[in-house]
C-alpha cells in the first residue's frame, strides 16, 4: 500500500489516493466539504447550492477524504456536562418540555434530569400501572455529541396500536448524562427519579414489578442495589443473541454452531414449563459437547443461564412474562433511540449544548403531537381487526415445518365458525379436573395430529424431567440418534395449549391470542 502525504499550513497531512494531483485550491474545497457532518452526497449538494459557479468535486473524492477525516472531540466530557448543567439551572424549567435538574455529581460529571411532560405521563397512568404492573426499561448504550457522552434512559413500557399490529412502546421518564455507562450514574438516576416521582405521587419507582435491561454489568449492579436481590430483572433477548454472536462465537471451533444456538435461544425463550426449558437445554448442551464445543457450553452456562433448584433457567425467558412484555420488549428502547435520530440526526457531531437544545424541542414536538396519548398497560386487552376477522389475516413467521413458508393465521371469527362446524381443531385433556387443558391447531384442521397434541399437553403440564423426556420421545425429538430441537419447535408452532393456573388463563405460546404483538 502506498501512503501519500502533502503539506497544509506547514503541517503534514495524509492524502487520499490521487488527491495530490489536484491543485491546492481544489484540495482545500474537498477537505472543506468532507469536514461537514453530513454524508458526502448531502455535503456536496449543500456546497453546490452555496457555490453554483464553483468547480464541483466528485462525490467519490469527498467520500475518500472523509475516510481520513476524524471529527474533532473538542469537548472535555465532564467540563461540558457541568457547563450545560449550569446553563439549565440559570434558565430554570419554565416550560413542560424544559430539562429539570434532578441530581448532579460534579466530580464524576453526571447529570440526571427529566421534564414535567415526561413525569406527567407517569402520573396520568399511575393508578392503572399499580393495578396491572409498572414495567421499567433502561438502556445505557447511546452516545451523543462529538465527545461521545453516554445518554442513559429510564422509562416504562406500555402497548399501543400505531398500525395494524399491537406494539410495545417505551415511555420516557428521565435521562442521565455521564462520561461512560457506569453503575454510579444509573444508581444516581434511579435514586433521583424515585425522589422526584414521590413528590408527585407519594410512591416511587420501587413499586415496579419488573425491569427490562440490556444486561450490562453497570445496569445490573445499579438495579440490584436499588431494588434488591429478589427483584425481577429481564435481560433483553436481542442483546443476549448479540452478545453470543460477538463473544460466544470466539469459543467455537465450528462457527456454524452459532446459527443453531441462535435458533435454540429464540425458540426456547417462549417455552413456559420450567422442566421443558431445562430438558431442552440439557439436551442442547449435550449436542454441543458431543461436537467438541465444551468451551462454548461453559461460556453459555456461565454468562446466559443459571440453575434454580437444580433446573436450568435464564433471565431472558419471555414465556413467564405477561403477554406483550416479553424479553424482546427492550427493542422498544432501541426504536426510541432511532426516533430521536430522526429528530436530531446530528446528535453525534454537534457540541453537547446544541444536542441537548434539540432534544428539549423534540420533547416539545412529542407533546404537541400527542405522542403516548393512546396507551394501554393491561396485558391481553388490545385487539386488531385481523385478530377478530374484520381484516385480512396476518401471516405467521417463516415456519420450519412448512418448508420455510408463511401461513395465514386464523382469526377468532374463523376459529369460532370452525368449532361450530365441529372441525377437528381441538383436543381436550383432563376435562372437569383442575388441570384441564385444551390443545388447538393454530393454522387449521390440516395440522390435526392427536399424538403430537397429546405430547404438547404432557409437555406443558409436566412436573418432572422424566415426563418431559417421555413426551419428547413421543414427537420424535429424542431418540437413539440424539436430540432434534426442530421437532420441538414444530410442535409448539403447530399447536397451542390453553389452561388455567392460579386464576390465570395461560398458553403454551402467547402468540395465539396476542399474535399482533411485535415480538411474536
Amino acid at each position: 500500500m502506498v501512503v501519500q502525504y502533502g503539506s497544509e499550513d506547514g503541517k503534514l497531512v495524509r492524502e487520499g489516493k490521487d488527491e495530490h494531483r489536484h491543485g491546492e485550491d481544489v484540495r482545500g474545497e474537498i477537505r472543506s466539504i468532507a469536514s461537514q457532518p453530513q454524508r458526502a452526497a448531502a455535503a456536496l449538494v449543500e456546497w453546490s447550492i452555496a457555490h453554483p459557479d464553483g468547480n464541483l468535486p466528485a462525490r467519490q473524492q469527498i467520500q475518500t477524504r472523509k475516510q481520513y477525516t476524524r471529527s474533532a472531540r473538542v469537548e472535555d466530557k465532564i467540563v461540558e456536562v457541568l457547563g450545560y448543567v449550569q446553563s439549565v439551572k440559570e434558565r430554570g424549567a419554565t416550560e413542560p418540555w424544559h430539562c429539570r435538574v434532578l441530581e448532579v455529581d460534579e466530580s464524576a460529571g453526571i447529570f440526571c434530569y427529566t421534564t414535567d411532560f415526561y413525569v406527567s405521563l407517569l402520573v396520568e397512568h399511575w393508578e392503572t400501572l399499580m393495578e396491572h404492573g409498572l414495567r421499567l426499561a433502561c438502556d445505557g448504550t447511546h452516545d451523543i455529541s462529538n465527545s461521545r457522552i453516554k445518554l442513559i434512559a429510564v422509562g416504562w413500557l406500555a402497548q399501543h396500536v400505531p398500525r395494524q399490529s399491537i406494539e410495545t412502546t417505551f415511555v420516557l421518564l428521565g435521562f442521565a448524562l455521564a462520561p461512560s455507562e457506569n453503575h454510579v450514574a444509573v444508581r444516581l438516576l434511579l435514586d433521583s427519579l424515585d425522589a422526584h416521582v414521590r413528590e408527585h405521587l407519594g410512591d416511587g419507582l420501587r413499586k415496579a414489578s419488573v425491569a427490562h435491561i440490556d444486561g450490562g454489568p453497570a445496569l445490573v449492579k445499579a438495579f440490584v442495589d436499588f431494588f434488591g436481590q429478589d427483584f425481577q430483572l429481564v435481560r433483553s433477548l436481542e442483546h443476549v443473541k448479540r452478545n453470543i454472536r460477538e463473544q460466544g462465537v470466539k469459543k467455537l471451533t465450528q462457527s456454524s454452531w452459532w446459527t443453531s444456538t441462535k435458533r435454540w435461544v429464540s425458540k426456547s425463550a417462549f417455552i413456559r414449563n420450567n422442566y421443558v426449558f431445562d430438558r431442552y437445554w440439557h439436551h442442547c448442551f449435550q449436542l454441543l459437547e458431543n461436537a467438541g464445543e465444551a468451551n462454548f457450553v461453559a461460556y453459555l452456562q456461565t454468562e446466559h443461564f443459571q440453575k434454580d433448584a437444580g433446573v436450568w433457567t435464564a433471565a431472558w425467558r419471555a414465556a413467564i412474562l405477561d403477554p406483550g412484555y416479553g424479553s424482546y420488549s427492550l427493542n422498544a428502547v432501541d426504536s426510541f433511540w432511532k426516533l430521536l435520530d430522526q429528530y436530531v440526526p446530528e446528535e453525534k457531531t454537534l457540541p453537547l449544548r446544541q444536542v441537548m437544545e434539540r432534544y428539549e424541542h423534540t420533547g416539545r414536538v412529542f407533546q404537541n403531537d400527542g405522542k403516548w396519548s393512546a396507551l394501554s398497560v393491561e396485558p391481553s386487552t388490545l385487539v386488531t381487526a385481523a385478530m377478530v376477522g374484520e381484516a385480512s389475516a396476518e401471516l405467521s413467521p417463516r415456519l420450519d415445518w412448512k418448508d420455510d413458508k408463511q401461513v395465514g393465521r386464523m382469526s377468532s371469527k374463523t376459529l369460532e365458525r370452525m368449532l361450530g362446524q365441529e372441525a377437528t381443531l381441538m383436543l381436550e385433556f383432563n376435562t372437569g379436573q383442575e388441570n384441564a387443558t385444551k390443545v388447538f391447531c393454530k393454522y387449521g384442521p390440516s395440522d390435526y395430529n392427536a399424538v403430537e397434541m397429546e405430547a404438547l399437553f404432557e409437555l406443558e403440564r409436566s412436573t418432572s424431567s422424566a415426563t418431559v423426556d417421555a413426551a419428547l420421545q413421543k414427537i420424535g425429538a429424542l431418540d437413539a440418534d440424539g436430540f432434534h430441537p426442530r421437532r420441538v419447535s414444530a410442535t409448539y408452532e403447530k399447536f397451542t395449549a390453553l389452561y388455567e393456573e392460579e386464576g390465570q388463563l395461560l398458553e403454551s405460546h402467547r402468540d395465539f391470542w396476542q399474535r399482533g404483538v411485535t415480538e411474536h
